[in-house]
């Protein structure tokens, strides 16, 4: 069947002024994509961008994971020959674009965000932290490692804000290394190496991921386990991959995102503690650090009326969603962190 998918899209670049509807096919005939300005909000530095994407599929049940894969590659390339930013917004809808259909099914699509930001929290105490831990954060890798924690929580998709809390714990490691040896290892079954002519084991200093490891083990409380799991998402996210093909569901992707952000919480911490000595501050850390969103998929069958060039006339088809507001969960827990010499 033909399919046809309808996204808005927010760029730094837009259209030009004659501009209309601009339209090109991928040299494999995999989909033709055609694009237009939208009236979709956003920001004053941005422009709404509408894009259609038809291509063939097997059915609508795995048309949009068919589209999404041609619209990531549309948004990498158009951002890369425009050198300017470009985010998907939303899926608007899909729909059965085969030819001589009078009514046509088509996947409707609803989704907001699922945090609950903003939540207010500021008060003179947090404020008065900013005092506590300012004349520490003049060290670079203190400086930098926050810098990359404010960068996690300024992304969008999980993937991004996974592997930005990464690098925030990797700049930590100068932090915390020991000089203190420890065993060479067999590349195989990773036992401590022994030499047979000096009767002992061999020894160097520790390796950064060495150190890594035992600061997020440490940090974790457990067998180095979570360690070995998260850096090599870490690493499958550096080649190429993504959280949906590395993890078995959304919700082993959002937990290991959380967790992630809740190390590099709790390591910046430390550091700041060792450069400090004593040292108290309020904050708040976030029950979840993962970007969801929550939403629906209406089914349905209608007519679909096509305008001059051939794309879907603008819907008259609105749904909603209401979300019942609930105080068991909250989205922000404040707490005190101290730590006095050895205390924490």
């Amino acid at each position: 069947m033909k399919c046809i998918s309808e996204y808005d899209l927010t760029s730094e670049v837009g259209l030009i002024k004659d501009a209309k509807t601009l339209r090109f096919s991928h040299p494999k005939n995999n989909f033709v994509a055609s694009i237009r300005r939208s009236d979709a909000p956003c920001q004053e530095d941005r422009r709404a961008l509408r894009i259609w994407i038809e291509f063939d599929c097997d059915s609508l049940l795995v048309a949009k994971d068919v589209s999404d894969k041609y619209l990531a590659s549309i948004m990498s390339a158009l951002s890369y020959l425009t050198s300017g930013s470009v985010v998907m917004m939303k899926i608007n809808r899909i729909i059965d674009w085969t030819p001589e259909l009078y009514e046509r099914e088509a996947l409707y699509y609803h989704h907001s965000q699922a945090n609950d930001a903003p939540f207010d929290i500021l008060d003179s105490e947090i404020v008065n932290s900013l005092g506590s831990i300012f004349p520490h954060c003049e060290d670079d890798n203190l400086r930098q490692s926050m810098r990359w924690f404010r960068l996690a929580l300024n992304q969008e998709i999980n993937d991004d804000i996974l592997y930005c809390f990464w690098r925030s714990i990797e700049i930590l490691v100068p932090l915390f290394k020991d000089i203190t040896k420890v065993n060479d290892l067999c590349p195989v079954c990773r036992s401590p190496l022994y030499c047979e002519k000096c009767e002992s084991h061999t020894m160097h200093r520790p390796y950064p991921k060495q150190t890594m490891k035992e600061m997020v083990t440490r940090e974790a409380q457990d067998d180095g386990s979570i360690f070995e799991k998260l850096n090599g998402i870490r690493n499958a996210l550096a080649h190429g991959e993504s959280l949906s093909t590395i993890t078995s569901s959304d919700e082993e992707s959002l937990d290991v995102t959380t967790l992630t952000g809740r190390l590099a919480f709790g390591l910046i911490f430390r550091a700041l503690a060792n450069k400090a000595g004593n040292i108290e501050v309020q904050g708040g850390i976030a029950s979840m650090y993962a970007k969801a969103k929550v939403g629906f998929c209406a089914h349905l069958k209608s007519v679909f009326p096509a305008d001059d060039d051939g794309l879907p006339e603008a819907s008259s088809i609105h749904l909603s969603l209401e979300r019942q507001e609930s105080d068991e969960d909250t989205p922000l827990r404040k707490f005190r962190f101290r730590r006095t010499g050895d205390g924490e």
